[in-house]
């Protein structure tokens, strides 16, 4: 196999106390689990709810997750408590069988927008992990027609060897007669994996940050490093309004490209869907424009969509461009009172529709992720 250094994930920091707080804050979420329905040829045990405590249950007997730190234990806990909260919306019976297909990044989603919602109590390197572990609790599960790729992409998203326990306690926590001893060798594998690979403690590293993106854009092989041919670099914020994307851009000093602006120049109103397609001309023209110039400059927006601004981060890297997504994460309180000392205000029922349908940008996207 082909081995990577291994760079330490950020300390986490959730004590009893916050653990309980954090419990607390998605027992709504939770509670909506009691009811729902699941396939009994995987889970004959019972509803979503059932299946969740026993999960729950599952966890503290792991010997892996015992040998865990306290941190790293409520993490886990806070994360199995979730894991299966997005079946509540997604759970629907098809051809006389019952399934759930994307209730991991509904769940992910979820609990995302509880914390945004009443306000960040748990660092942001900490949020992210506990997101990401929702998100991702099924991946030691699947891939093992190709181990390698799929553990090394896991490696970026998360952490491997939480996420495995994640996903015993997942197998573990349920009554199904048919898969059981498959799916714990099928974790067992992805543990050695990522250990063979030097991403088990850490995400895998790439010789060059250009490498990690073609591996993940260009659906490149493991083998492949790519030459990193960058000549310049585009930053690009993601931030809703009032996040401090602006202050950010300012501090820059460099060229910026701003669809707001544009937009503003050339009288197009921002809530009239007719003018949504020239303002977007527009940016398209001004943002060519400027890259064919080979300098650094700044996309200026809140780039909440992922494939929206993938589409844009594509572009500016068949440029030459290397991508550095600056990501402003901030709760609703700290939004409110930064939006009402605005020049231009947004209404707050706009920026509560876009925080839902934000999606938080991963290592996977540029070739440099900072969050400010």
């Amino acid at each position: 196999m082909s081995t990577g250094r291994v760079a330490g994930y950020p300390t986490l920091s959730v004590n009893a106390n916050l653990l309980q707080t954090e419990l607390v804050r998605i027992a709504p979420l939770m509670a909506t689990m009691e009811g729902v329905p699941q396939d009994p040829v995987w889970h004959a045990e019972g509803d979503v709810w059932i299946h969740t405590e026993m999960v729950r249950a599952a966890l503290e007997n792991i010997p892996a997750f015992q040998a865990l730190s306290e941190h790293e234990q409520n993490v886990l806990r806070l994360a199995a408590a979730a894991h299966d909260i997005g079946k509540a919306t997604t759970t629907r019976e098809e051809n006389g069988h019952i399934g759930a297909p994307g209730h991991s990044l509904r769940s992910a989603e979820a609990i995302q927008l509880v914390w945004w919602r009443e306000g960040y109590l748990m660092d942001r390197p900490t949020r992210h992990l506990i997101h990401s572990l929702v998100r991702y609790h099924g991946r030691p599960l699947h891939g093992e027609d190709k181990l390698e790729t799929h553990t090394v992409s896991t490696s970026v998203v998360t952490s491997c060897k939480l996420v495995a326990i994640l996903a015993e306690a997942d197998v573990r926590g349920r009554v199904s007669p048919n898969d059981g001893a498959d799916k714990l060798l099928q974790i067992e594998m992805f543990r050695e994996c990522a250990r063979e690979l030097g991403c088990f403690d850490g995400p895998y590293q790439w010789p060059n940050p250009h490498a990690k993106w073609s591996f993940f854009q260009r659906k490149r092989d493991l083998a492949y490093a790519a030459f990193d041919d960058r000549t310049f670099t585009v930053h690009m914020t993601f931030g809703l309004p009032g996040s401090g994307k602006s202050s950010l851009t300012r501090t820059l000093g460099l060229p910026v490209i701003s669809r707001d602006e544009l937009r503003a120049a050339a009288g197009l109103d921002p809530a009239d869907k007719s003018d949504q397609g020239r303002a977007s001309q527009l940016f398209q023209k001004a943002l060519r424009e400027q890259l064919r110039k080979k300098e650094d400059c700044v996309i200026d927006g809140t780039n909440l969509i992922r494939n929206l601004r993938g589409n844009t981060i594509d572009l500016c890297v068949n440029y030459g461009a290397a991508i550095t997504l600056h990501c402003l994460d901030r709760d609703r309180p700290t939004i409110w009172k930064q939006n009402r000392d605005r020049e231009a205000v947004v209404p707050e029922c706009v920026i509560e529709r876009m925080a839902e349908s934000m999606e938080l940008p991963e290592e996977t996207e540029a070739h440099r992720l900072e969050w400010c």
